[in-house]
């Protein structure tokens, strides 16, 4: 009886260690079949933005596809102010981006430099 006990449980380990090698591939074919749909299916944004430097400051631009669609030279809502640093210009960038690309207005307010945490005063 203790023989059969002992043959058991090394035919459960046998199983085990074959389906590991089965279940790493099945996991594989999947997680490659949902990249494949979702490069067919998924709409990624062809949008790029860069920040550059200015007189006193910063700016950015945003194309799409190699054409600009945005160019920004001033705090948006005052052409006189520009972006006190870099940083403060990938926040509106990357904002007006998420905006165009969810088909959304992309002007920004006073109330979104206040969100964005923006500095109006360099």
């Amino acid at each position: 009886m203790e023989h059969q006990i002992h043959s058991d449980a090394e035919e459960e380990k046998s199983i085990e260690s074959n389906s590991k090698p089965f279940l790493m591939m099945v996991y594989t074919v999947l997680s490659l079949m949902v990249v494949a749909i979702c490069l067919k299916e998924c709409h990624i944004s062809p949008l790029e933005s860069q920040v550059y430097r200015v007189k006193n400051g910063y700016g950015y631009t945003i194309t799409k596809d190699g054409e600009f669609i945005v160019r920004q030279e001033y705090i948006p809502g005052n052409k006189t102010k520009v972006f006190c640093d870099s940083i403060d210009a990938v926040k509106v960038s990357t904002e007006v981006m998420y905006r165009i690309f969810s088909g959304e207005p992309e002007q920004i307010t006073e109330e979104d430099l206040i969100k964005l945490d923006v500095k109006t005063k360099c």
